[in-house]
C-alpha cells in the first residue's frame, strides 16, 4: 500500500499526512500537503484497471479553500467524497 501512495504523490505532489480512503469501487483517494497547480496540496485518486494503478489529481487546493490539507478524504455511505482542509480562508 505505501508503494501505491508513494508512486501517486511522487509524480503529482508531496507530503501526504493523512490516511487514504477507498470508495466502494476500490478507488483510492488521499490528500497531499503540497504540490498541485498552486503548490497548496491536492486530492489525488488512484484507480486500478488492466493490472496497473492509474493516477489523477481530483482537486488542486488554493489559499482560499483549504490550502495545505492535513486531513484526508472521507467517503460517505452514498460513495461521495468529502475533503477536509486546514489553512483555507
Amino acid at each position: 500500500m505505501s508503494s501505491i501512495v508513494s508512486q501517486a504523490v511522487g509524480r503529482t505532489a508531496g507530503g501526504p499526512l493523512a490516511p487514504v480512503a477507498f470508495d466502494k469501487s476500490g478507488n483510492l483517494y488521499g490528500t497531499t500537503y503540497v504540490g498541485g497547480s498552486d503548490n497548496e496540496g491536492v486530492i489525488f485518486e488512484r484507480t486500478y484497471a488492466n493490472g496497473q494503478w492509474n493516477e489523477g489529481v481530483v482537486y488542486n487546493f488554493t489559499d482560499n479553500d483549504g490550502a495545505n490539507p492535513q486531513a484526508g478524504v472521507v467517503i460517505d455511505q452514498r460513495n461521495c467524497g468529502h475533503r477536509l482542509g486546514y489553512a483555507g480562508r
